[in-house]
């Protein structure tokens, strides 16, 4: 039986690299999920708009598209957590018997 050096080399290097990626996307998600935590609206805001903008460029590939996807729905997400708070978001309360698109004063 022969063993190629070569080959056991390069997969080992490619385990390798792809281990140190995931721990760098880990920690780059815990240091995204702390900024928003500890950000304020307006840096918020502005960020999001970033991003947004990044979304938006019709140049750029599918993966890092879905990135920015994620992103802005996290963004969303705490902006939304922080207007509500432990309240539930809800609509308004219509009342049906006169139609939605009608006042309730009778």
């Amino acid at each position: 039986m022969k063993i190629d050096a070569k080959k056991i080399i390069g997969f080992s290097v490619g385990m390798f690299t792809l281990a140190v990626s995931v721990l760098a996307f880990l920690d780059s998600k815990d240091d995204f999920s702390d900024f928003l935590k500890n950000a304020t609206d307006k840096e918020l805001d502005s960020e999001r708009e970033k991003v947004r903008l990044d979304f938006c460029n019709p140049n750029l590939d599918e993966d890092y598209r879905i990135r920015c996807q994620n992103k802005l729905m996290a963004f969303d997400n705490e902006i939304s957590r922080r207007a509500w708070g432990n309240e539930s978001p809800h609509a308004p309360n219509y009342h049906r018997e006169h139609g939605w698109y009608l006042p309730n004063d009778d």
